[in-house]
């Protein structure tokens, strides 16, 4: 019986169940594919090489998806701190389908403004300000999401073509990418002002290095705790410089907008 098929230069597919724990197993002294580097020069958790930088960026997300969060001075259930905003979203969801009883429902279109608007919610605190499912309209963001994320698909099996697609801003898909890309870079530059109210003013990370641009805070509401909060507080304990620090920010906010889409 075929237990194994090379198909493909560097590429080995194995038939047998027990590979599952040999590649991804807590022994396993295996690491992610080259085609996690297409990606870069973004940084994000899920798609970084690197073991040890894995463990210490998974350790971070921790925070933030555990019953009780390890905070010693935040009291708060990390988890059980989104309930409120899921129940707000599911029955604003359950409401607007509804209302189409009798109609055709566009239910992957639903879906998805649903769960971006949710994504915002729990991530950033943010739904930049609009009933989508009510009103049936898209962010830009969802569209350029939606139509960069189409680039990934074709390009998998050629990831260095995929590495040099991204590097081609022309191009109108990659476009898209780059668009989503910065909308995921605002949300975190945002969620940073307001986690910072107390500074007085708060200097907007994408000028770090300049220090040159701030905020008053007048101009900034609080916020209750949302997942980048968690991020942001556990990145600030690890000694990273503060290019590196917003840098996986980034990447965070990359990570929660495709995993959350």
């Amino acid at each position: 019986m075929l237990t194994q098929l090379c198909t493909g230069p560097s590429e080995v597919t194995v038939f047998e169940p027990e590979v599952l724990g040999a590649v991804d197993g807590p022994g396993s002294h295996c690491t992610k594919a080259v085609w996690y580097d297409a990606l870069q020069p973004e940084s994000l958790v899920n798609t970084t090489r690197d073991n040890g930088i894995h463990t210490q960026r998974r350790r971070m997300w921790n925070n933030a998806f555990t019953p009780q969060a390890s905070t010693a001075s935040d009291e708060q259930k990390a988890l059980s701190g989104y309930e409120d905003q899921i129940v707000f979203y599911a029955r604003r969801f359950e409401n607007e389908v509804a209302r189409s009883i009798g109609s055709p429902v566009d239910a992957s279109s639903l879906i998805y403004k649903f769960t971006f608007d949710l994504m915002g919610e729990i991530a950033f605190s943010r739904n930049a300000g609009q009933d989508r499912l009510r009103d049936q309209q898209w962010h830009a963001a969802m569209t350029a999401l939606q139509k960069g994320m189409a680039l990934l698909g074709p390009l998998s099996p050629v990831p260095w073509l995929l590495h040099i697609g991204l590097s081609l801003p022309f191009i109108p898909i990659v476009r898209d990418w780059n668009s989503m890309v910065a909308f995921c870079k605002s949300c975190i530059d945002d969620r940073i002002k307001v986690d910072n109210l107390s500074s007085g003013t708060i200097c907007d990370p994408r000028m770090a290095l300049e220090m040159t641009k701030c905020v008053p805070v007048d101009q900034l509401e609080e916020t209750d705790h949302d997942i980048s909060s968690w991020l942001i507080d556990s990145s600030q304990a690890k000694t990273l410089s503060e290019e590196e620090r917003v840098k996986w920010l980034y990447g965070d906010a990359i990570t929660m907008v495709i995993a959350g889409r």
